[in-house]
């Protein structure tokens, strides 16, 4: 199992950490991999079985998910405060073999929420803060206690015909969830 880790200052594949942001997953088929956006010859991982990468504590879904869910960290995590202005990237690198419109938000789920606005087809990770108080739900609208639970710091992946199917709740009011992903146009 290769381990790969995002954070708002490098990335890590197993033990070996990368001082950078700028990289990119791609996919052609089941083969995945990441590459430097500046020299793509450039490849840090390149594997033909998908399932045996742990993106940030998750095996994604598919090949494409963990292209998306990649990239939409990278780009979240770019965009963010911590970069200059002028380092700042909009969009993730476009790639025909995943879907080109990448979202990331935090929703504050006090009552039922629907995480995703819209009705198209893509890929979502949602992810629980660590600091979070209590579970925070997920699943169809109308749901409860009883609908899939994620601890603090848990995470889950979803490939989705119509991500606006999934709603929140948070069992302690004013728990996060962060939610990356990106959707088929």
């Amino acid at each position: 199992m290769t381990t790969v880790v995002v954070t708002s200052t490098y990335i890590s594949v197993d033990s070996r950490r990368y001082e950078s942001l700028n990289f990119e997953a791609y996919c052609d088929g089941n083969k995945v991999g990441i590459r430097n956006i500046h020299n793509k010859d450039l490849r840090i991982i390149e594997k033909q079985d998908y399932s045996n990468i742990l993106l940030n504590g998750v095996v994604e879904l598919s090949a494409n998910a963990f292209v998306v869910t990649f990239n939409a960290l990278i780009t979240y995590y770019r965009l963010g405060e911590i970069l200059d202005s002028n380092e700042k990237l909009d969009t993730i690198i476009a790639n025909s073999n995943y879907p080109n419109h990448p979202f990331s938000r935090r929703v504050t789920a006090d009552v039922e929420t629907q995480i995703f606005p819209n009705v198209v087809p893509g890929y979502m990770t949602i992810k629980a803060h660590g600091d979070n108080t209590g579970n925070v739900y997920i699943g169809a609208e109308g749901l409860g206690a009883g609908s899939g639970e994620l601890a603090p710091g848990e995470s889950v992946a979803f490939e989705l015909d119509n991500l606006g199917l999934l709603y929140a709740l948070n069992a302690s009011a004013g728990d996060d969830i962060d939610v990356f992903g990106a959707y088929h146009a």
